[in-house]
């Protein structure tokens, strides 16, 4: 879990092997997939990041919010 300030400004895109789920908690948070699909959230909301799916804030992204993720599990040998 994690409490963060996300500012406008150029974000790399990311993935996770597990899920990820990002709550608004102030401003307007605005995510795009790397092929260009956009979905926005306000105070109250979330967005489910699916297991895989390239993703980053976009540019105009301006909020606080929290994320919860789980590891993945370690490898067994």
């Amino acid at each position: 879990m994690l409490l963060i300030h996300v500012p406008p400004g150029a974000y790399a895109l990311e993935q996770h092997a597990m899920p990820e789920y990002i709550v608004c908690l102030n401003g307007t948070l605005k995510m795009e997939a790397e092929g260009g699909e956009r979905c926005s959230a306000i105070a109250g909301e979330m967005i489910e990041v699916p297991a895989g799916l390239s993703h980053r804030f976009a540019l105009d992204c301006d909020a606080v919010v929290l994320t919860l993720a789980q590891q993945a599990p370690a490898a067994t040998a």
